[in-house]
């Protein structure tokens, strides 16, 4: 047999595996099944492992959008106990034309971590879109529809806050006019005649938007 390099990546190198080992292993050997990553499982490597007559037991990618459509179908509380803290759900998937047996599975030690996981990534999203607010209020609109408009288009981003108060307002602009006058009043300010517009609002943390945009991830397959 000739090892794989180290350096392969396993997506690239599961079909050479497949085609120069398994026939061999088996003939040598004999096995029922072949254990791996989720990085065996595609259309193609799942057909070359049917028509071998191989077995496998893999982990199903995320990305592919039958699992992702069973995860988010899947309710925890219909769900079959396993053991203290797991539950599983049974689906049949003809993925790659091969019958095959799906099981999503749930922990509860996987939710708290996956929970505390986000609640670090939102606080910082949160922080982060603060900031982006800070910088928009300090730039100066020539008219208020541009203020509103970006005003809008800021609030309609926004992932893990949501504004507590907002409103666009006329900044007016001054001059210092010196004054010949002799009755104490001194210098004045006055009117420029120049108008602009600025934003002003306050961001706080939303539960909605938290909730909406990174719901923790505690179901597998």
């Amino acid at each position: 047999m000739k090892p794989l390099s180290g350096n392969a990546g396993d997506p690239g190198s599961f079909p050479e595996l497949i085609d120069r080992h398994v026939d061999h292993l088996q003939n040598a050997h004999g096995f029922d099944y072949v254990v791996a990553d989720s990085a065996l499982y595609s259309k193609d490597h799942v057909r070359k492992l049917t028509e071998g007559s191989v077995k496998f037991v893999t982990r199903v990618p995320k990305t592919i959008g039958e699992a992702k459509k069973r995860i988010q179908e899947t309710e925890i509380d219909s769900m079959e106990p396993l053991t203290e803290g797991y539950r599983a759900t049974e689906y049949r998937s003809e993925y790659g034309d091969t019958e095959q047996r799906w099981l999503v599975v749930y922990s509860e030690e996987a939710e708290e971590r996956a929970r505390d996981s986000v609640k670090e990534k939102v606080a910082k999203q949160h922080e982060e879109e603060e900031k982006a607010f800070s910088e928009l209020k300090g730039r100066e609109f020539a008219c208020r529809e541009g203020a509103e408009q970006a005003l809008e288009e800021f609030e309609s981003g926004l992932k893990a806050s949501k504004f507590d108060s907002k409103k666009v307002r006329r900044a007016t602009h001054y001059t210092l006019e010196e004054s010949s006058s002799t009755d104490g009043k001194g210098n004045q300010l006055e009117e420029t005649g120049e108008v602009g517009w600025l934003v002003e609002g306050t961001l706080v943390p939303s539960e909605e938007r938290k909730a909406r945009w990174s719901e923790p991830d505690i179901l597998d397959r």
